[in-house]
This record gives structure tokens, sequence and C-alpha cells, in this order.
């Protein structure tokens, strides 16, 4: 058997996988987001509950976190404090007594996707989410491209490009991070909603506004333009940096049917001239991806052990 853990804000979603991917079980449990204490201890009592559901227990254990995970497996920037600079490998492995492997969730959302998803047969795969917040992973060769610091991918917090902000007349936005202008903070979910205001719009939510703009809606149609053009000419930046064969797009905010419609004339006007548009793909395991990406890596952790 194969476990992948996926690590959400609030969610931590656990699943049992035979030897060929194939889903045999999984639940959730709350994050604990306070004690670091208590965030290991759930994971012990997941892997303890699994372990009683199989024959056979995983001989390795994969998990997806939230965050940028560097090269020691620790989580340097997570949106779950009371893990960030924590030894999280080193603790798992102690207390599990079996291998840990441990990466961020888009790394293994594109792992899942590389590997028999939407991006099977491509040699590099940039998995990009783009929901509550916005990254991607990069799959090279169905290994995971991490660069030196982890953060390969972190595309989110590129700035915006000053021709959109001037397009747009748009104002530099403080992010998360601590930066300003940040992409992510105009084409995550609650920048998208950000701009049906800034539009003159009065959307509590994302679905009235896409609502209002399938019903005609002036101002809705206005914000998904500008937010269009600025997903493209972010994912345009990811293009030129990586050149990927294909990109899976993911997260909430790729189920807006919309988007996969109007995005590759959009990233070519970003584009170099003569340059194509990679394929923009919706993954093959929707949602569940990230934490079939953490059982993949699982088993290359078993393969790469019996070496």
């Amino acid at each position: 058997m194969l476990y992948g853990i996926d690590v959400g804000g609030t969610k931590i979603e656990i699943a049992i996988f035979d030897d060929h991917l194939k889903r045999q079980d999984g639940w959730r449990v709350d994050t604990p987001k306070d004690c670091y204490r208590d965030f290991i201890d759930a994971i012990i009592s997941l892997i303890a509950q699994a372990d009683q559901r199989v024959e056979q227990p995983a001989k390795a254990i994969g998990i997806g976190m939230i965050g940028i995970v560097d090269d020691n497996g620790n989580c340097v920037s997570s949106n779950l404090p009371c893990v960030n600079g924590m030894s999280l490998v080193e603790d798992l492995t102690r207390s599990l007594v079996r291998p840990v492997a441990i990466d961020s969730d888009m790394n293994t959302f594109a792992l899942s996707e590389s590997l028999g998803g939407a991006g099977a047969g491509i040699d590099m795969v940039l998995g990009a989410i783009v929901g509550t917040g916005t990254g991607s992973g990069l799959v090279v060769k169905e290994q995971i491209y991490k660069g030196r610091s982890g953060i390969a991918g972190e595309w989110g917090h590129v700035p915006i490009s000053a021709t959109l902000v001037q397009r747009y007349q748009l104002p530099l936005r403080a992010c998360g991070c601590g930066g300003f202008g940040c992409a992510e903070t105009y084409i995550a979910g609650p920048g998208l909603l950000w701009l049906g205001q800034h539009c003159g719009g009065q959307f509590v939510d994302n679905p009235e506004l896409i609502a209002a703009l399938r019903g005609g809606d002036e101002r809705a149609e206005k914000a998904f333009a500008i937010y269009l053009d600025c997903l493209a000419g972010s994912l345009a930046q990811a293009i030129l940096h990586y050149d990927p064969g294909v990109i899976v797009i993911g997260g909430g905010v790729s189920n807006i049917r919309e988007i996969f419609h109007r995005l590759p004339a959009l990233i070519e006007a970003h584009l170099l001239p003569g340059m194509s548009v990679p394929a923009l793909k919706r993954p093959r395991f929707g949602d569940a991806s990230g934490v079939r990406g953490a059982a993949i890596m699982a088993q290359q952790l078993c393969q790469k052990t019996a070496r």
C-alpha cells in the first residue's frame, strides 16, 4: 500500500493507494494550526488509522504541504506558522519509524499530473494552481524540479508587469509575502473578486461575479477581461522562464470554463513574436491530484530505498 497526505490550511487529507495508484480509501481531519506537537500527533494518528485498515502497511509516507519546503524537508514559508522552520522530515521519520518524503502541494500536484495525468508523456510539465493563492510545481522527466532553494514555480510572487498596471490603471496591491504588486494579488481567487469590486461591482463572491458575467453585466465583463489579461501575462512569464510542454491549471478558478477558451490568444500576445502557447489542460485527477502526487513520492522513495 501507498499513503499520500495532503496538508491544507483547514484540512489534512490522507488517501490509501495500491501500487498501481488506484485509490482504496481516504478521509480528512482538521488541520492543527497553532501547536507543532498537535500537528505531528495528527499525522501520526492518521498513519496509525491507515495501518489498521490495510493488510500490509505502507513502507514510506509522502506528504504535500502548503508553502515552500526546502531540501531538508523543512517548511520555510507556510500558512501554518507552527510548522515553519521545524524539522518535519526528521521528526516524522523518527515518530513513524519509516521514511518520509515532504514537498510542497504544488509540486505534488504537478507530479501527479505528469504521471498518468493530463501531462503524461510530456518531458516538462508545469502544474499551476490558481485558487485562494497562486503557485506552481515543475516536473522534468517525471521528477520534481525544485531549484536551489525549493522556490522554482513561485510565479505568483513575480510582480505583475508594468504594461498591465499602466493599461488598466491598477494600484500596486499589498501581498501577504510583504511585497507589493505580486501577480497573486490580482490573479488568485480573491484577486478576481477584488477586480470585480474595483470595476464598480458589488459582488460578494466569485460565483456571483461569474453569474453576472454570463448574464451580460458590463462591470463583471470588464473585471473578467482585466483578470484574464493579468493571468495571461503572468502565465506568459512562466512560459518564458521554463518553456513547458504543457500547463495543467488546477485550483478553484480553473473551474471557470471561460478561462480555457480565452487564455491561449491572450497569452500569445504577451510572448515573443513567433512563440507558440503550450497546451493548457485541466487536471485529470482534479482536487485529488495533490494527495495522489504525495503517494507517488512515497512510491519513488520506496524504489530509491530498495536500490
